[in-house]
């Protein structure tokens, strides 16, 4: 039981190993930076407009 238990093991181990190229952190770190950049002047566009519609709903228009 104990021998089979651990060659299922070797063999998933086998299946789900990952053998590409290593990514460069370094570069997944600037490219996250940049999404976040860009997320964050998304969201600051679509909070002044809200705001925008938020006080002509208020004003009545």
């Amino acid at each position: 039981m104990k021998k089979a238990a651990n060659e299922a093991l070797d063999r998933r181990t086998a299946e789900t190993t990952y053998t590409g190229p290593v990514p460069d952190q370094a570069e997944m770190n600037e490219r996250m930076a940049r999404i976040q950049d860009a997320s964050l002047q998304q969201f600051a566009q679509m909070r002044g407009e809200i705001g925008d519609l938020m006080d002509r709903i208020s004003r009545g228009r």
